[in-house]
């Protein structure tokens, strides 16, 4: 899905890759904006400092999934560009030369790493990407240095991708909205915290229907949001051209081992 996307959207033909540029006109409101402030400081200071343009996609996964990545962008596409792996000791720290790739694959420890290491930020975050795309999204929902730096990358469209968003609180999507550039939402979780926990199965029977059915549900809010920033996919969804399985998959065989003879 994600490499469907990078065909189906790629970015303006106008934008060329290696250049550098600057923001040199402040938002309005912004100039009022002091380091007391620190969330809206750095997004402030982001904006306004030079990047190298990228019209790639920069994929940030766990160790595991770098070589399948590669591997995958490789075979199933036609024509895939350039596609690097920023891993390992020996990489290239150019951002001019890692803007030039179509698709740059990392991981959340290597951005922790470079940023560790440099105050201004690695390498990757001196990039503006056209896209980003984190993979086991549900990684960073943790205040912590990975979840950090992957926050500190400037791109133009965002995806979190995971199969499991919410593991044991609402709060677990905080960093995940902020990923993806919906901020300010600490009050707005500190009040559907507690009804994500009175209300969990009335969350799951509710989800599949129309908004009007949760419309007077304490929980109807929480959904509200949800809805427009979330696609979910189940195994009993239908094609809805001609009805057919959406993710087929075959029968299911079990087999009794037990009854063979030992060697």
């Amino acid at each position: 899905m994600s490499l469907a996307l990078i065909l189906q959207n790629p970015a303006p033909e106008s934008s060329i890759s290696g250049t550098t540029f600057s923001r040199e006109t402040e938002i309005d409101g912004w100039s009022s904006i002091s380091s007391d402030d620190e969330d809206k400081y750095e997004e402030k200071e982001r904006c306004l400092q030079s990047y190298v343009l990228s019209r790639g996609t920069l994929v940030v996964v766990s160790v595991s999934l770098v070589g399948q990545w590669v591997e995958e962008a490789k075979s199933k596409l036609q024509f895939p560009g350039l596609i690097y792996s920023y891993y390992g000791s020996g990489r290239v720290t150019d951002p001019i030369k890692l803007a030039e790739n179509a698709i740059v694959v990392t991981t959340y420890n290597t951005l922790a790493s470079d940023a560790s290491r440099c105050s201004d930020g690695g390498p990757l975050q001196k990039i503006r990407w056209w896209r980003v795309i984190c993979d086991e999204s549900h990684t960073i929902r943790n205040e912590t240095s990975m979840s950090r730096s992957l926050l500190r990358i400037v791109a133009e469209n965002r995806w979190a991708v995971t199969g499991t968003p919410i593991n044991t609180s609402v709060k677990d999507l905080k960093n995940q909205l902020k990923f993806i550039g919906i901020q300010h939402i600490e009050k707005k979780f500190r009040r559907f915290e507690p009804l994500w926990t009175s209300h969990t199965q009335e969350y799951s029977s509710y989800y599949g229907r129309n908004c009007a059915a949760c419309r007077h549900s304490p929980i109807g809010s929480f959904l509200f949001l949800m809805r427009g920033i979330i696609i979910r996919h189940s195994i009993s969804m239908k094609h809805t051209s001609d009805g057919s399985d959406l993710v087929p998959l075959p029968k299911k065989v079990i087999s009794d081992f037990s009854r063979l003879p030992r060697p």
